[in-house]
């Protein structure tokens, strides 16, 4: 939000308007955001806000006079199953993305934390992933995950940089998780073509 403010992130909390709120939710929207992460945006704002009220620093709270959006647009997600997960690590358009795939299917990584995985992650001699997920970056919390085998064979044929902290998945790395050329219409694009 600070970011999408610009200059006027500096500018004090009072002229922060219900106005500005809801041309920020419509941004994310725009942007290709579903309502309901839009929503969640703008509760994120609300509670910081709600918080400058208590403490004086505002008198009014300007994202409680914002009515929620239709959130019709979000999708109930499944699980795949066994021979759906095959079909998505047969159809991966690249090695990266069968790798992101396999980083999924074995260490439950969210998409955008499989694309930016780094080999220091990676130790193939103790057999685990360690990796600090972007959700709980706050909390600096790592997880430690055991390589599954078809994962660790992945590794091992996958060629290895020499700087630990170069990406596993190159290709992929940079490319951010939403928009128009996002790692999650890549994803889906992946999906339709196995069917």
């Amino acid at each position: 939000f600070n970011d999408w403010l610009g200059e006027r992130a500096d500018k004090p909390l009072e002229s922060l308007t219900v106005s500005d709120i809801r041309l920020f939710r419509e941004t994310l929207k725009t942007a290709g955001r579903t309502a309901k992460t839009a929503q969640h945006y703008v509760r994120d704002i609300g509670s910081a806000l709600r918080t400058a009220v208590r403490e004086g620093l505002l008198v009014h709270n300007p994202a409680s006079g914002l009515d929620p959006l239709d959130n019709t647009d979000s999708t109930t997600r499944m699980p795949f199953v066994a021979k759906e997960l095959a079909l998505l690590v047969k159809h991966a358009p690249s090695n990266d993305w069968r790798g992101v795939i396999l980083c999924g299917i074995y260490a439950g990584l969210r998409l955008g934390d499989a694309a930016r995985l780094e080999w220091k992650s990676v130790d193939l001699a103790e057999g685990t992933l360690r990796l600090v997920p972007s959700k709980t970056k706050r909390k600096k919390r790592e997880i430690c995950v055991p390589l599954h085998p078809e994962l660790r064979a992945f590794f091992e044929e996958h060629p290895c940089a020499d700087d630990s902290t170069a990406p596993v998945f190159p290709s992929l790395a940079k490319r951010s998780v939403s928009g128009n050329r996002g790692l999650s219409l890549g994803f889906v694009t992946i999906m339709e073509t196995a069917g």
